[in-house]
């Protein structure tokens, strides 16, 4: 995602109503490294205070999910309970 790109999503979210994008992590490729980094997320997330969830992404756009078979890579979005 280019800056500027990323700048008029974060625009797009505060005009929303939402102050602190939930969308930490983006971009992480579907291979032995990017599975290995979901792993540590899960191992060490501070799970009484926040959780995860992942979404998969195939070419051309970050702003919508696909099926897993159809993915390239993923995003992490980590929400407060």
């Amino acid at each position: 995602m280019s800056a500027e790109t990323e700048q008029q999503y974060r625009a797009d979210l505060k005009f929303n109503g939402v102050e602190e994008p939930r969308y930490i992590f983006y971009g992480i490729p579907l291979d032995e490294e990017g599975l290995h980094f979901m792993s540590l997320v899960k191992k060490y997330l501070n799970k009484k205070t926040y959780t995860y969830r992942r979404r998969w992404r195939g070419k051309g756009s970050y702003r919508h999910s696909c099926p897993p078979d159809q993915a390239d890579s993923f995003c992490v979005y980590i929400d407060k309970k």
